[in-house]
């Protein structure tokens, strides 16, 4: 009996408290790995974070950011929309929906994009950036036109 409650306590102090530090203590690395430019690294540290907390919204979207900066778009969004869809009070909704549009921009998912800019807009009705990116969408889909010049 005494072993089962001692290994659940080991359990929970390993759930709720070593695992989330040494995720942040990775993504501390990664941040560090960053500042020195060192990708390869910075993508290893990123991804042990993740595996170490996978339902930290902050740990997805930088993913996500890591892995558009590396021009491989797909894996970015599945780690964007994790961030949407797991929030933690990290991030800014209005702002991770954002990105996520642009990301489906990029995709030529016009009408997903067209869904997240709008839905940042309701969220937070001062976004400039979600309007604009929301008429250059509406205007891309008004000539029928999948083909954009995408300016940041």
């Amino acid at each position: 009996m005494r072993s089962i409650i001692v290994m659940m306590l080991a359990g929970v102090f390993f759930y709720c408290i070593l695992s989330p530090f040494c995720a942040a203590m990775e993504h501390r690395d990664f941040q560090n790995s960053l500042m020195a430019k060192d990708i390869k690294t910075a993508h290893m540290h990123i991804m042990n974070a993740i595996r170490l907390d996978p339902q930290n919204s902050l740990f997805n979207f930088e993913a996500a950011n890591l892995y558009t900066n590396m021009n491989k778009f797909y894996i970015a969004q599945e780690y964007i929309d994790q961030a949407i869809v797991n929030p933690n009070g990290d991030l800014v909704p209005w702002g991770t929906l954002l990105v996520s549009g642009r990301l489906k921009m990029r995709l030529g998912n016009m009408y997903g994009a067209k869904y997240d800019f709008s839905k940042a807009i309701r969220q937070y009705p001062y976004a400039t950036e979600a309007k604009r990116d929301l008429a250059m969408v509406n205007q891309i889909i008004a000539q029928g036109s999948l083909m954009i010049k995408y300016d940041k």
